[in-house]
């Protein structure tokens, strides 16, 4: 085993260092085991005059791949793109330790453990100061990074950024339970449907605290019954795009969101807030950006300071990326040059 991951180690190395002729293709793919735990990543770039960057998808139990197949053509030339799939996730899946037990799953690592697991990957790697991006949980982890290492990153981008979770699952669940109200009213099975789903709804909105059988509940009416999703509402052309893209098993290739979310995450993942790590980036070059649409960029407004740059993707909501990777691509290249004209001077 120790020769193996030295292989690896001495093969990453070598893949970093010297020119590749196909830059579109990963220099390496493949999975590592980091603090005995399996941890996929792919790596995108040789170029060491670029920035590295650190690419965190969306959740826990949802693959870096689209990602990687979005963000490669847009950001080639800007940095050395590091894309990395969870433990417990897309396919670093532990062989010994399968997600579901007796129906329900392992215990989650928290977002602190990811950090550490990525940190000691980028040790691994030989790389010792990178940026970061981070969509939706992915932003939560990235903010977890700096807690431990700040002296380590060069810049956040935060991509419709989770940031206060316990927040951000009330909002949610308001915004489910209004659609249900709306629904209700109609003498219909459909309507009788949305009655039961709003009693749960109501049931969950009571509480202080979100148990995972809460959060099960709330995501199976997000899978089998909520007709908009995170990335409504967006014109029917991209909406069959990104449906066909959650199709080829992208996101979630093992399990359902219902099955897998509720238990991948930490016990006080649902209470946690990163707000006040946000706010205290003074020094740090920050990007937040959201897609217009997004039903939670309503309850977001953060002060503004010297480095910090917020940006709205009109077309886009949930995955602007792939809805507007035009306006996605423009903006992200316009922070990046700034970093790194700032860090010329």
């Amino acid at each position: 085993m120790k020769k193996h991951i030295l292989f690896m180690t001495m093969s990453l190395m070598v893949l970093l260092t010297c020119p590749s002729p196909l830059f579109s293709a990963p220099q390496y793919e493949g999975v590592m085991t980091i603090q005995g735990k399996p941890l996929y990543i792919s790596v995108h770039g040789d170029n060491k005059d670029l920035p590295a960057m650190v690419c965190l998808p969306f959740g826990p139990g949802s693959s870096s791949r689209y990602l990687e197949e979005s963000l490669v053509p847009l950001l080639k030339k800007e940095a050395r793109l590091i894309f990395v799939d969870y433990t417990y996730s897309g396919q670093a899946i532990p062989a010994d330790a399968p997600l579901i037990h007796k129906g329900r799953s392992t215990p989650g690592l928290s977002a602190a453990d990811h950090a550490d697991m990525i940190l000691s990957l980028m040790t691994t790697l030989g790389i010792d100061r990178f940026g970061l991006l981070g969509h939706d949980y992915g932003a939560f982890i990235a903010l977890s990074l700096l807690e431990k290492a700040p002296e380590k990153i060069l810049f956040f981008i935060g991509v419709n950024p989770r940031i206060n979770y316990y927040d951000d699952i009330r909002h949610l669940i308001q915004a489910l339970y209004q659609h249900m109200e709306d629904l209700s009213g109609e003498e219909s099975v459909q309507g009788l449907m949305a009655m039961d789903k709003r009693s749960t709804l109501s049931r969950i909105l009571k509480k202080t605290f979100f148990s995972p059988e809460d959060m099960e509940s709330l995501f199976e009416i997000i899978e089998k019954n909520y007709p908009l999703y995170f990335y409504q509402p967006v014109d029917k052309k991209t909406e069959k795009r990104v449906n066909k893209t959650m199709r080829t098993k992208l996101f979630t290739p093992f399990h359902s969101v219902k099955t897998m979310m509720p238990y991948i995450y930490s016990d006080d993942f649902y209470m946690a807030s990163k707000e006040e790590t946000l706010l205290t980036l003074h020094s740090l070059p920050t990007l937040l950006l959201w897609g217009k649409a997004d039903i939670f960029f309503s309850s977001y407004s953060y002060p503004p300071r010297p480095l910090m740059s917020t940006c709205v993707i009109p077309g886009a909501a949930f995955f602007p990326m792939l809805e507007n990777p035009q306006d996605f691509e423009e903006s992200i290249v316009s922070f990046l040059k700034k970093v790194k004209e700032d860090s010329g001077r």
